[in-house]
């Protein structure tokens, strides 16, 4: 081996262990976060603003005017009713038989 590749072996081995002692050091965590929090801490600016948020939804006031409304008034209820079908077989990798053939009824589509 020459001088330069055993000098070159040598740096790669020092960045390799200066990087590896960065990461296993910290603990795996990256800076002052955490992805898990201690038990019994809470963040303090996290539950002012769901207080905050709470405090603005029990001021809101709903108002039923809107069912007295010509708009709403004027709706028509267009539901239809629909009338359970058998969906499939009981077993649909079963084999075909023939009785189960003659009563399936094929229809087109319109």
């Amino acid at each position: 081996m020459s001088k330069l590749s055993k000098i070159l072996i040598g740096v790669v081995v020092v960045i390799l262990l200066i990087f590896l002692i960065n990461y296993f050091g910290k603990n795996g965590s990256s800076g002052s976060q955490s992805l898990v929090a201690e038990k019994g801490t809470i963040e303090i600016d996290d539950a002012k603003y769901v207080l905050n948020l709470l405090n603005k939804m029990s001021e809101v006031d709903l108002s039923d005017t809107i069912f007295s409304d010509q708009g709403f008034m004027r709706l028509k209820d267009n539901s239809v009713t629909l009338v359970p079908q058998p969906v499939s077989r009981d077993n649909p990798f079963a084999p075909v038989s023939a009785s189960e053939l003659s009563s399936t009824a094929t229809t087109t589509p319109r």
